[in-house]
């Protein structure tokens, strides 16, 4: 009989969305000094860089998709801190 694994939950699932939030947030943090136009691309080259060759658990999509959401969560903020 095969093995059957607990389904995938959401309190299963939710240390590494704050985890990739935050990276996310940070990173975009990290761009504001560059033209906004640049934001997404410059954080997302250095996600996929830091997930290809510094991740111990090597490529994730679901890691770089979380991430992506924090950094488009981190534009939208700081677009409008730049408008105050």
């Amino acid at each position: 009989m095969p093995v059957r694994h607990p389904p995938r939950l959401f309190w299963y699932g939710w240390p590494s969305w704050v985890t990739e939030l935050g990276s996310g947030l940070l990173l975009a943090g990290a761009a504001y000094y560059l033209p906004e136009f640049l934001w997404f691309p410059a954080c997302e080259t250095v996600s996929c860089f830091y997930e290809r060759f510094f991740d111990p658990n090597k490529w994730s999509w679901k890691d770089v998709g979380q991430r992506s959401v924090g950094i488009v969560l981190g534009m939208v903020i700081l677009h409008f801190v730049k408008l105050i």
